[in-house]
């Protein structure tokens, strides 16, 4: 109502203001007419000042502004004032309209219609197919000036020749590469601009994806404007959406599988939700979560235990509520690899204890388990236990880099910090933060401060500080030379929900094990937690203060833990633990599998998107690393993937030249189902690593292989982050020059795309001294005057 107000007064729409230029049109005599009136005012001003007896000083000063202002307007009329406007030529234009012909567009939330209509209907309805005059309809007010052009995008783009052929069954939205094509196929023509009819919901974009603000750019630099039309609500009022679920992309069997969960809620508050976890159709764990607010963004972190090797589908889902305006959204799935192998570790112990034994004890029925033991028993002599080969660790602790990073983690008793070396320090440094590898580092007597680790290597690997008396635990022995604590030992906040400490599934279960547990003994003043770590388990004296008895943070590509505690077997060996309580042996193996289980191996695969299209490009990268874990750009890699039917195809993997040691190849799946990818990779025998240094094994032995796995066929993208995002569409817009439109303002997108000065154009300039708004403010001037001199009495 405001536009057609604004139009009649001043006979042109806002935006021919915008897009238009204002000049003055006149001729020479008008001048003398704008002089005698610019004589009259000044006669007016001096009559004024005459009778500035009877009038107040500011009533003097209004009545002369009024009658100034308009004799201006009069003067403005003469002057010829005219709006100069570049108007494209009627049907000698092309218009692209670029159609959204995604699964969104299913949603029934189009807000013109108050029965939910869906979104794809109400862009059908903006072009009727009969050609018949629909008010309002966008297609024939088109048509009128334009020659329009159709597309439809989803995951690809094509030419239609009617909106009829939309189908609105695609995976994924490419909005970004669908207006590069249109503008690119019509850039030879005269191009009005680009209608995009969408809801603008893209899902991320992966790698190989049309840069966001590159292609902007690219259309401003051609002149291509957009138009986009806004299509779906922009927030669902009653919904439950689940987020990409945290998982990783490869778990050892036996362990525990900790997933994060993000999880959106609105007008749900009050309600009760319950996600649950299936091993391909099997509920494995559950959690309820209590949603407090009409507004939920929050994240559930589940365990679930995975038991069988290969290539496992974990689904993630929450019954839909009643009233839920989208429900194809509480649904996730994963592909989660379970590898079946053996993690090697290394456990160095500075002097006999019971610690070693029952270690070993406790991880010998597991299979995906394997420790090697080094105790020193006297001088430079060593005790071997558990070695795969007569020459493994036969020289005592390793002094190489290739032999300690053969392990995936290493586990350090109670040894004193001058029995290593600076390079062996140094080494077990870079096995956390350059290898990946993981540290567990136990309480002893020649452990963390006493063992003289301050200021060492280690010291800033540890996620506890080895500062003295300021950061000392409270409760300790005021007699440093004894600082032996007897500690109740239990889970803090965070540890409750962690795979190591949850012994059991039930929180108030799982506290209340770790009370009835005997106390444990600390000699050790390891300090407060440094910024990052998380302290898992805590203990304190009888009435004392808690302090950390299991640490960890991660440092670098690698994790590091502290065990304060010397004496963890007495959990296995008290007369008040039952023979059957597997308390010990449990979180001896869940530590030691989260320690180094994902420790990166010297070829690691990674697949985008890990979901695909059939004939979608997949990116197959690899890293390469020699065995010091040193990149490696000279490489040959294949990657062997195997489709669902058996059939392998080798594709080469080349050196990108961006980053050392990544290699990519593209595959595209042919066939739905689950795909495996080996990548192998023969490392030369000289000029592997990234300075020149000649790599260490030989081409024999050096032919790493790195596993992952994809899906190809069906995606479901589409029903997630699914609300209109106008805030896109407007920066679209913006970037471009064109304008954000509704579907019920089809009058005013004709206006605007015929006011673009694109394509073919003619020149128009249409006169502004006749307009209704400069006759009713020359009349509101003057009768504003006589009415206020009526009131003082002048004639």
């Amino acid at each position: 109502m405001i536009l057609r107000v604004f139009e009649w007064l001043f006979g042109n729409p806002p935006i021919a203001f915008e897009r238009g230029e204002l000049m003055l049109l006149a001729p020479w005599p008008v001048f003398g007419a704008a002089a005698a009136l610019i004589a009259a005012a000044v006669w007016y001003v001096l009559g004024y000042r005459r009778v500035g007896r009877r009038l107040r000083p500011r009533e003097r000063l209004l009545l002369t502004a009024l009658r100034a202002g308009a004799i201006s307007l009069a003067l403005l009329c003469l002057l010829r004032p005219q709006l100069v406007l570049s108007l494209v030529v009627p049907q000698e234009n092309i218009v692209g309209v670029l159609l959204d012909d995604s699964a969104s567009m299913q949603i029934a939330d189009a807000e013109d219609n108050g029965e939910g209509m869906r979104r794809g209907d109400a862009v059908l309805r903006a072009f009727p197919e009969d050609g018949s005059e629909v008010p309002g309809a966008l297609g024939p007010e088109l048509d009128r000036q334009f020659v329009t052009r159709f597309f439809r995008f989803s995951d690809t783009v094509e030419r239609v020749s009617s909106p009829s052929e939309l189908s609105f069954l695609g995976a994924r939205t490419d909005l970004f590469g669908a207006l590069g094509r249109v503008a690119e196929e019509l850039g030879a023509a005269p191009l009005a601009g680009i209608v995009l009819l969408s809801d603008g919901a893209v899902p991320a974009a992966g790698p190989g994806a049309p840069d966001f603000e590159q292609t902007l750019l690219e259309l401003k630099a051609q002149g291509v404007r957009v138009y986009p039309i806004a299509v779906g609500g922009s927030e669902f009022e009653t919904d439950l959406e689940l987020g990409v679920p945290e998982v990783p992309r490869r778990v050892l069997r036996g362990s525990m599988l900790e997933i994060r969960i993000p999880l959106r809620a609105r007008g749900l508050g009050g309600r009760t939700a319950r996600l649950e976890v299936l091993d391909e159709g099997r509920i494995s764990a559950s959690a309820a979560v209590r949603l407090e607010g009409a507004m939920v963004d929050t994240a559930v972190t589940v365990l679930t235990p995975v038991e069988e090797a290969g290539a496992r589908r974990l689904r993630f889902r929450v019954a839909p509520f009643p009233g839920e305006e989208m429900t194809r959204n509480n649904e996730r799935s994963a592909l989660v690899l379970v590898e079946d192998r053996v993690v090697e570790l290394l456990y160095f112990e500075g002097q006999p204890r019971w610690e070693m034994k029952f270690l070993r004890r406790a991880i010998a029925d597991d299979p995906e388990l394997r420790v090697a033991c080094l105790l020193r028993t006297a001088g430079g002599k060593f005790y071997r236990l558990d070695v795969a080969s007569p020459g493994e660790l036969a020289g005592g602790f390793p002094d190489t880099r290739e032999e300690l990073f053969r392990y995936s983690g290493v586990v350090l008793g109670s040894v004193e910090a001058s029995f290593f070396t600076q390079d062996q320090l140094d080494m077990l440094r870079d096995l956390v933060s350059l290898r990946g590898g993981g540290l567990l580092t136990l309480g002893g007597g020649s452990a963390y401060s006493e063992g003289g680790y301050r200021g060492t290597p280690l010291a800033e690997v540890l996620p506890l500080s080895l500062a003295e008396d300021p950061q000392a635990p409270a409760g300790a022995s005021e007699t440093p030379a004894s600082p032996f604590r007897s500690l109740r030992v239990l889970p803090t906040r965070a540890g409750a929900a962690h795979p190591v400490v949850r012994l059991d599934p039930d929180p108030a279960a799982n506290r209340e094990r770790y009370q009835n547990l005997p106390l444990l003994s600390s000699v050790n003043l390891a300090g407060l937690p440094k910024p990052g770590a998380s302290v898992l388990l805590e203990g304190a004296r009888e009435g004392g203060v808690p302090e950390p008895v299991l640490a960890s943070q991660r440092f670098g590509r690698g994790r590091a833990a502290s065990l304060t505690v010397q004496d963890l077997w007495v959990w296995q060996m008290d007369a008040a633990v039952a023979v059957e309580d597997q308390t010990h042996e449990l979180l001896w193996r869940r530590l030691l599998r989260w320690l180094a289980a994902d420790a990166p191996r010297r070829v690691e695969v990674s697949i985008h998107p890990a979901r695909a299209l059939l004939g979608e490009p997949i990116v197959l990268e690899a890293s390469v690393e020699d065995e010091r874990f040193l990149a490696v750009n000279r490489a040959v890699v294949e990657a062997e993937v195997t489709a669902p039917d058996g059939q392998l195809e080798v594709v080469p993997l080349r050196w990108n030249g961006e980053a050392d040691g990544e290699y990519t190849g593209v595959y595209r799946a042919a066939a739905p189902g689950a795909y495996r990818v080996e990548a192998r990779a023969s490392i030369p025998e000289s000029g592997g690593g990234r300075d020149g240094a000649e790599s260490a094994a030989g081409p024999e032995r050096a032919r790493p292989v790195g596993e992952a796995w994809f899906e190809a066929g069906r995606v479901d993208d589409e029903f997630f982050e699914a609300e209109a995002d106008r805030e896109l569409l407007s920066r679209i817009a913006e970037t471009t020059g064109g304008r954000v439109f509704g579907l019920d303002e089809a009058d005013r997108l004709a206006l605007d795309l015929s006011l673009a000065a694109s394509g073919a154009t003619v020149i128009e300039r249409r006169e502004l001294w006749n307009v209704p708004a400069l006759f009713l403010a020359i009349f509101g001037l003057l009768a504003g005057e006589w009415c206020l001199r009526a009131l003082r009495g002048l004639r």
